[in-house]
């Protein structure tokens, strides 16, 4: 215990800073696009009560004047866990034109 006391007023006195960064290795930073984004907005207006866990994107498909893309969203609502299937449609300026939810069976 005296060990530790010592060192801590060392660092604090000589202002040593041990960068933390590297001993907490939960994971990297994940950064959200904007159709999940879109997705996270879409759902509460169908589920208000459910909390999103995970957005997991299935497949993309292009075409010349649009781009579909596919999600499977898994939600808990009322205790009981339920996928959604969500289909994004994105036009040729980069603009989410519709956002189709459908339940899973």
């Amino acid at each position: 215990m005296l060990k530790v006391l010592l060192l801590v007023l060392i660092l604090a006195f000589t202002q040593i800073n041990i960068p933390l960064g590297h001993f907490i290795g939960y994971g990297e930073a994940y950064e959200i696009s904007e159709t999940e984004t879109a997705l996270r907005n879409e759902i509460p207006k169908y589920y208000p009560l459910a909390q999103i866990q995970f957005i997991q994107k299935v497949w993309d498909k292009k075409e010349d004047n649009q781009t579909l893309q596919h999600y499977v969203v898994t939600i808990s609502d009322s205790g009981k866990q339920k996928q959604l299937n969500a289909t994004v449609i994105i036009n040729k300026k980069g603009e989410i034109s519709r956002i189709q939810i459908l339940k899973s069976p």
